[in-house]
């Protein structure tokens, strides 16, 4: 049962033409025009969903090669520190003229 403009309609008390115009009145039935235009708006999404999905991946790569450097970056540093502090401690000279 269908509850059309707040009246209940049982479909199977409807003629051919009555259950016509109740999918037309609900908005069930569609011209051909109606649903191509509905898909193209349906794939122009996709399309766009498949492009953010792209630059979403693309940004991920990015931070996870930044984050790799960063940590090469840090491990570089503690070596440089460590031989640095290995190093004898250097004899000041003084000038004397």
């Amino acid at each position: 049962m269908f509850d059309v403009l707040g009246v209940p309609v049982n479909i199977f008390e409807l003629s051919g033409w009555g259950l016509l115009v109740l999918l037309v009145v609900t908005g069930r039935l569609r011209t051909s025009q109606n649903v191509k235009e509905i898909r193209e708006d349906r794939d122009a999404r996709l399309a766009e969903a498949a492009e953010w999905k792209t630059a979403w991946q693309q940004s991920e790569e990015t931070k996870a090669q930044l984050v790799l450097q960063v940590s090469q970056l840090l491990a570089l540093g503690q070596v440089s520190a460590h031989i640095l502090k290995t190093l004898p401690p250097q004899e000041e000279k003084s000038e004397t003229s």
